[in-house]
């Protein structure tokens, strides 16, 4: 008898949480858009919960109770994940005080581009990326080793094959 009644109190004890484990709390809430998730399926009317920058949630509008700092009414709107160029020449742009914020990629749906194609890219890519984000830019950014900056180091302009020294170097 003494087991069933602690199991009774236990069960009562857990009932008494002050958490209701089907409530979200967000940063930004968006709801009534139609969310597309870059499968081959149909798009669905879905709530997605933001916390910084992170998507907390997203899953069936109404099937949790979520508050929010702010709230968007994307209805009648698409909602996308963000597209990836993985071959721009944007970061003159992006180092340009005028144009940094990448709109003409942003407005396209594009929120991260890659940079240094074709060997022109910054051979000290740590030293770039923590200026661009010092000076603050519109889209996410990606950079390549440029390997003709990093040749033209090492090599001048000398239009031959690196020595073997040199190629160590390079590496």
């Amino acid at each position: 008898m003494k087991v069933i009644w602690s199991l009774i109190f236990i069960l009562i004890l857990a009932s008494c949480s002050q958490e209701n484990s089907n409530d979200i709390s967000a940063d930004i809430l968006i709801t009534g858009g139609t969310v597309y998730d870059g499968h081959d399926t149909a798009g669905e009317n879905l709530d997605i919960a933001i916390n910084g920058d992170q998507i907390t949630y997203v899953g069936p509008a109404g099937q949790y109770k979520i508050s929010a700092a702010r709230t968007i009414d994307a209805t009648g709107l698409i909602v996308a994940p963000g597209f990836i160029d993985p071959h721009t020449h944007s970061l003159d742009d992006l180092q340009n005080p005028d144009k940094k914020l990448n709109a003409n990629y942003l407005m396209q749906g594009v929120t991260t581009v890659f940079n240094g194609n074709d060997g022109g890219g910054p051979s000290n890519i740590r030293e770039t990326l923590d200026k661009l984000e010092e000076d603050g830019i519109g889209s996410n950014t990606a950079l390549f080793v440029g390997q003709g900056n990093v040749r033209q180091s090492v090599m001048q302009m000398r239009d031959d094959e690196p020595t073997y020294g040199e190629m160590e170097i390079m590496k």
